[in-house]
């Protein structure tokens, strides 16, 4: 409904707070980097592949094994780009029995779930695929790292990725994978988690540092374009929302309010991953998970992407619930 003119003020003014804006991650805190980390990358770029490759250069800090799973090359078109999505609830109790199950085997639910989407795509890609293994790419949290410059309230873009390159095949042999602590399921899962925790303590060797030392971020983006994919699926777990914290009461009356499920998405990313794995659970309540991507893109042999991702999914869960027995 529009005002009429008897109600609007004349005059109106809006002060705006004083509070200042957050600096960026790089004027925040000093996110050093060594020679062979910052040269690497650059030179891998610049040199000609045979000489790269000769002294070790990569252009990347992801594996180029062309055997990894990858789908079609960047690609962009504006008038017909879309995302692609699956959302899946896994329940409050399933979730308590994995989470107790990853701490008695001394690794964190984020390593599990790497692993678990290693093993659901393989099943979902068959023998047929000449994949054998994922690039994966995980978001690691760094706000903490900043000397209380960043809490979390502050709203910053302040993450960093830990890459990981896991073969398919370790993962699949063996049917006791889920309840030998053993397995190479449950050791690469360790290691993966030991990876996280050293890429969460330290500004040093940040993947992200590299971006200050880039001038023009758009020219540089579409310079990606046509290449070839760097990372397969990309995890992004915002662990538990809880909007109340661990020190207030539950809400508790007729007008009290209470979030049961938090959703948590993003769109696909051209210049990205193949699959984006977006990980959210509730306080009490269920992991939701929702698993985006650029329709088009994922080269699969056979049937749609969307009952590929469904299956992906489907796989997930089936091994979840492996993951948590009853009684634990």
């Amino acid at each position: 409904m529009s005002p009429s003119e008897d109600n609007v003020p004349t005059k109106f003014s809006c002060e705006a707070p004083e509070t200042a804006l957050l600096p960026p991650i790089e004027q925040a805190g000093k996110l050093s980097l060594s020679w062979s980390f910052l040269l690497s990358p650059l030179l891998g770029a610049y040199l000609p592949s045979f000489l790269a490759r000769m002294f070790g250069f990569r252009a990347s800090y992801t594996t180029q094994d062309d055997a990894i799973w990858r789908g079609h090359d960047l690609t962009f078109d504006a008038d017909n780009f879309r995302t692609g999505l699956v959302l899946r609830t896994i329940d409050h109790g399933t979730m308590r029995r994995v989470l107790q199950n990853c701490k008695a085997r001394q690794a964190t639910f984020t390593g599990v779930f790497n692993h678990i989407i290693a093993r659901s795509l393989s099943a979902a890609l068959g023998a047929s695929s000449s994949a054998n293994g994922f690039a994966s790419q995980i978001v690691v949290d760094m706000r903490h790292l900043f000397g209380g410059i960043f809490n979390d309230d502050s709203m910053t873009n302040c993450v960093t990725a830990y890459n990981e390159t896991v073969a398919s095949q370790e993962l699949t042999q063996q049917s006791d994978w889920a309840t030998n602590p053993s397995s190479p399921f449950w050791s690469a899962a360790r290691k993966t988690s030991a990876g996280l925790a050293d890429t969460a303590g330290t500004l040093h060797n940040q993947p992200i540092g590299l971006l200050q030392y880039l001038n023009a971020f758009r020219p540089w983006t579409l310079e990606q374009i046509g290449k070839k994919r760097e990372t397969s699926y990309e995890i992004s777990n915002l662990v538990v929302f809880d909007p109340k914290g661990s020190e207030q009461p539950e809400p508790s009356g007729e007008n009290s309010i209470a979030i049961e499920k938090t959703i948590f998405s993003q769109p696909a990313n051209a210049a990205g991953a193949l699959l984006n794995f977006n990980l959210v659970s509730t306080k009490g309540g269920p992991l939701v998970m929702t698993v985006t991507w650029q329709l088009g893109v994922l080269d699969l042999r056979e049937g749609p992407e969307s009952a590929f991702v469904q299956e992906v999914c489907e796989n997930i869960k089936a091994q979840l619930q492996e993951l948590a027995p009853v009684g634990v």
